[in-house]
């Protein structure tokens, strides 16, 4: 469990319905420029920062431990819709890429990974059913073909979109949220990227809201963390603290807003 808890927390770096009892969420035009991670000792781990074209985040850029550059993201809009994802290594080299493709509703209903210097690709198939779900269906290959399934994943969002539970045929993980304003909420194709874990990373998959808790389990352990949140006056986090039944304090996150 403690190799699972690590794992997490590295990644955790990288990558609710309003009712009458709910306090009111401003609505004020805020996107985070940069997010820094440190250790529970206060050490600084890394940092990414986001950069924006209006409310369409355009790169991510990461740095590592020793401020080095950890890699970046850059992001490509067709007519509003996020349509392709390129990925570079620390090195600038492009390494991976993301080709999006939608519906006629403007869904989401197909997108691609590529690794050209692999020569592998992975196609995604969405359906999206009435119970608020979305199953995706996962065939691998080459970069001519991807026939070979290798998987189904079921994402089950609530009434904002945030992902409350992920099923796969090797585990699960299940969330809750708060009813303040999510980090990325004001992002334009917040949901989209959401669901391809490239804003929050693991540990929160909500785009309107914060998770507030994860739990995953795989039949043989379950592994359960809890995020702690400060708020500014509008409502939106400065910092989450990973807290761990077993571990206790994990890493810290701090959000700086443009």
């Amino acid at each position: 469990m403690k190799n699972i808890y690590l794992i997490l927390s590295l990644f955790f770096f990288i990558a609710c319905s309003e009712t009458d009892e709910n306090p009111e969420i401003q609505e004020v035009d805020t996107l985070p420029s940069k997010i820094v991670t440190s250790t529970k000792n206060g050490n600084f781990f890394g940092s990414k920062t986001m950069y924006y074209d209006g409310n369409q985040v355009k790169n991510i850029s990461f740095s590592n431990a020793q401020e080095l550059s950890a890699g970046s993201v850059d992001l490509m809009y067709t007519d509003g819709l996020l349509t392709r994802i390129n990925q570079f290594d620390g090195d600038g080299v492009l390494f991976q890429v993301f080709d999006l493709e939608y519906n006629s509703d403007k869904r989401l209903e197909e997108y691609t990974v590529s690794r050209n210097a692999e020569n592998w690709a992975s196609k995604k198939i969405l359906d999206y059913n009435s119970e608020n779900t979305i199953e995706i269906s996962n065939y691998n290959g080459d970069l001519e073909e991807q026939d070979e399934f290798v998987g189904l994943i079921t994402y089950t969002r609530d009434s904002n979109n945030n992902i409350t539970k992920v099923v796969t045929s090797d585990y699960q993980i299940v969330y809750e949220y708060d009813d303040k304003n999510g980090i990325f909420k004001n992002a334009e194709a917040r949901d989209v990227l959401n669901l391809l874990g490239l804003l929050n990373g693991p540990l929160n998959r909500g785009g309107m809201n914060n998770a507030i808790s994860y739990t995953f389990s795989n039949g043989r352990v379950t592994d359960h963390i809890n995020l702690e949140y400060t708020y500014n006056s509008n409502s939106y986090p400065t910092s989450v603290v990973q807290m761990s039944p077993e571990f206790g304090e994990g890493q810290k996150l701090e959000f700086i807003y443009n």
